[in-house]
């Protein structure tokens, strides 16, 4: 007895003949999706109906053709509705991060996507959702570069500027890339001054390894950052707590998004409104 297949997998099963040859007859496809001519049918009408591919039968040679190519993916078309809004969500949120070095090569997936979703959601250019926009910033480019030197432990050397100031040289044992605030941030131990030291990547220049030899770090990174504010940290002060006092209105803010992971709810005293 034929097993009893969903609809989908039976349409899944006449895209993919499809997508892979040009002709098939009859028997061959019911062989291939194991249903009846009736059915067979109903499901190719479907196809055509749905704008998935054009699938016309040709009297003379007895056979269904394909016109044309599948309109979108095979697996976005049997995506339900709830699953297709999240993958838009998804594609338009990658979509702010195509221009980093490490993910131009995906560029083409991601356009992909775009147009499987936009095609099965039949999208129009109307806007309904917008997100936080992600600037592309200097320095973005060198973020390979420098994840690779980190996972390789080499010494690296570059041209850095100050604020205010001229270039100068720098030597560094790589630890640790650090975004905050849309840009990046390499952290690892100086290796003139024998500490840790951060540099902003729209900073550097001309960066290089060296044949120096590699200092391993010892720090708890996880730890140094406990206590900052994004990337600021200083070893030799000790941390203080700081009370901060907001209306009551005020506090909610805070209360629901927090300004900093240790932030602690001393005290709240509720206003009626």
């Amino acid at each position: 007895m034929k097993e009893n297949k969903s609809k989908k997998t039976q349409i899944n099963a006449i895209l993919n003949v499809f997508n892979n040859q040009k002709n098939a007859n009859i028997q061959f496809l019911m062989d291939r999706c194991e249903i009846g001519e009736r059915q067979l049918k109903e499901y190719l009408k479907d196809i055509r109906e749905e704008g998935y591919m054009e699938i016309e039968y040709n009297h003379k040679t007895k056979e269904y053709e394909r016109k044309g190519e599948l309109k979108g993916n095979i697996a976005a078309v049997f995506l339900t509705n709830s699953e297709l809004i999240s993958l838009k969500t998804a594609v338009k949120l990658l979509e702010q991060f195509t221009e980093l070095p490490q993910l131009k090569d995906l560029s083409g997936l991601f356009e992909k996507l775009k147009n499987n979703v936009d095609f099965r959601t039949k999208t129009t250019s109307k806007e309904t959702i917008e997100f936080e926009n992600i600037p592309t910033t200097k320095g973005n480019e060198f973020i390979t570069e420098i994840w690779e030197y980190i996972d390789q432990e080499k010494v690296i050397e570059f041209q850095y500027q100050k604020f205010g100031g001229g270039e100068e040289k720098r030597t560094l044992h790589p630890y640790l890339l650090k975004e905050h605030k849309n840009r990046w941030y390499i952290l690892g131990m100086d290796n003139a001054k024998k500490k840790l030291r951060q540099f902003g990547l729209d900073r550097m220049k001309n960066i290089v390894p060296t044949w120096d030899k590699y200092e391993k770090n010892t720090t708890n990174l996880k730890k140094l950052y406990y206590h900052s504010f994004g990337i600021y940290f200083n070893f030799e002060q000790k941390e203080e707590a700081i009370v901060l006092h907001f209306s009551p209105k005020r506090a909610e803010y805070l209360h629901t998004q927090p300004f900093h992971p240790q932030q602690l709810e001393k005290n709240r005293i509720l206003q009626n409104d």
